[in-house]
This record gives structure tokens, C-alpha cells and sequence, in this order.
């Protein structure tokens, strides 16, 4: 069975990083409540991928040394 480097496995981490810095300067120019709401689920997309990050790491780490 053909495991993903870890290069393939933080690529959607990262990638949601930048969505989520998207989509958090795009509810500046949207206002309001809908800009409000955009923010929050930026926010926590931001925070879910920063967390997503170190446990992919440390987990192919912990399949590495095993």
C-alpha cells in the first residue's frame, strides 16, 4: 500500500490557510452581518488548520520512528 509523503499530506492545511486568509479580508468588503458571519468561518478554519499542522507532523513522525 502507497503511503503520501508529507509533503501531499500538509498541502490541504496550508491551502486552508490561505483560504481562510481570503475569505477573512473578503468580509471586510462584504459588511454587515453576512461579513460578520464570513469572518467567524474564517476564523475558525484559520484555527482548525493551524491546529491540523503540528498533528499531521507529529503523526507521521510517530509512523516514521515505528
Amino acid at each position: 500500500m502507497h503511503s503520501k509523503g508529507i509533503r501531499e499530506k500538509i498541502l490541504f492545511p496550508i491551502a486552508f490557510v490561505f483560504v481562510s486568509i481570503i475569505l477573512f479580508f473578503t468580509s471586510f468588503l462584504i459588511g454587515r452581518w453576512e461579513g460578520m458571519g464570513l469572518g467567524a468561518v474564517s476564523v475558525s478554519l484559520f484555527v482548525a488548520s493551524i491546529i491540523a499542522l503540528p498533528a499531521i507532523v507529529l503523526l507521521n513522525k510517530r509512523k516514521a520512528s515505528s
